[in-house]
C-alpha cells in the first residue's frame, strides 16, 4: 500500500504534459497505477467508485469483485459494491445482493454507521419497514451528523403515518442542511397532514425564498392560505403556480373551491 500512495505522491510532485493525458481522469490515473500494482486492492476500488459515479456499471462491477477477490475482509469495498447492486436493482434479487454485502460490511465494520443507513435504505425498497427504521436509527446512533439517515427516516415514519415523528427528522435534517428548499416544503407538507397549518405557511415561505420558480411550492402554500382564511393571498397563490406552469393534477378539486 505505501509502494502505491508513494508512487502517485511521485507523479503528482512531477508532472509533465504527457502525464497530463495519463490524468485524464481518475479512471486513467487507477489504470496506469494498475500497471505497476496489479495485486492491491486501493486502485481497483478508487477505478470501480469512479466508473459507478459516471455510469458505466458493467465495468465497475468488475472492479470491485477484484478488489474483493484480492482482499475479502473489506467492509468499505462491500459497502461500495452494495451501493452499485442497489444503483442499478430493478428487483429484488439484485436488492438481495446489495443486502448480502451491506450484511458483510457491518460485518466486519459493526461500528460505521453509513454502512447501516445504506442498509436500512435497501431494507426500505424491500418492503421491510420495520427493520429499514431499526437500522436507520441505528445509524443515527452511530454517526448522528449523517443527514441522508435524518432523511431516509422521515419517509420511513411518513410511511408508517408517523408524521410526528417524521417532522422531528427533517428539523434535524434542515438544521444541517438549512438551504434545501424542497425539504422546506416537505416540512411544510408534514405540518399540514398534522393540521398546523401556522406551521406548514412558515415552511412554504422558507421554500419559496430558497426557490421561488417551483410551482408546486406556490400551489401548495395557496391551500394553505385557504385553510388559514385568506382566500385573497390563496389566489394569488395559485395564479403563480400556473404562470410557473405547473400541472393541477387530474381530478384536483381545489381551483372549484377557489372559484376559478
Amino acid at each position: 500500500m505505501y509502494g502505491v500512495m508513494a508512487f502517485i505522491l511521485l507523479v503528482f510532485s512531477y508532472m509533465t504534459i504527457q502525464q497530463n493525458k495519463i490524468w485524464e481522469n481518475s479512471a486513467t490515473m487507477w489504470t496506469h497505477v494498475l500497471k505497476y500494482y496489479k495485486n492491491t486492492t486501493t486502485p481497483y476500488g478508487n477505478r470501480a467508485n469512479y466508473y459507478r459515479d459516471n455510469g458505466m456499471y458493467k465495468e465497475a462491477m468488475a472492479d470491485y469483485n477484484k478488489s474483493i477477490a484480492l482482499k475479502d475482509q473489506q467492509p468499505q469495498a462491500y459497502n461500495s459494491r452494495a451501493r452499485l447492486f442497489f444503483t442499478v436493482a430493478k428487483g429484488k434479487d439484485t436488492l438481495l445482493l446489495a443486502l448480502r454485502d451491506y450484511n458483510k460490511a457491518i460485518e466486519y465494520s459493526p461500528n460505521d454507521g453509513e454502512f447501516y443507513t445504506n442498509r436500512g435504505a435497501t431494507y426500505a425498497r424491500l418492503g421491510d419497514l420495520n427493520r429499514a427504521i431499526a437500522d436507520l436509527t441505528k445509524g443515527i446512533e452511530l454517526k448522528p451528523d449523517h443527514s441522508v439517515a435524518y432523511l431516509n427516516r422521515s419517509i420511513m415514519y411518513q410511511q408508517i403515518n408517523r408524521q410526528d415523528l417524521a417532522v422531528k427528522d427533517i428539523d434535524k435534517y434542515l438544521q444541517m442542511k438549512p438551504k434545501d428548499a424542497d425539504m422546506w416544503y416537505e416540512k411544510g407538507r408534514v405540518h399540514r397532514i398534522l393540521s398546523q397549518n401556522p406551521q406548514a405557511l412558515d415552511a412554504y415561505n422558507k421554500a419559496i425564498s430558497l426557490n421561488g420558480s417551483k410551482g408546486l411550492f406556490y400551489y401548495e402554500r395557496s391551500k394553505t392560505f385557504y385553510l388559514l382564511g385568506d382566500p385573497a393571498r390563496a389566489k394569488g397563490d395559485f395564479q403563480k403556480a400556473v404562470q410557473l406552469q405547473f400541472q393541477i393534477p387530474p381530478g384536483d378539486t381545489y381551483p372549484t373551491t377557489l372559484g376559478l
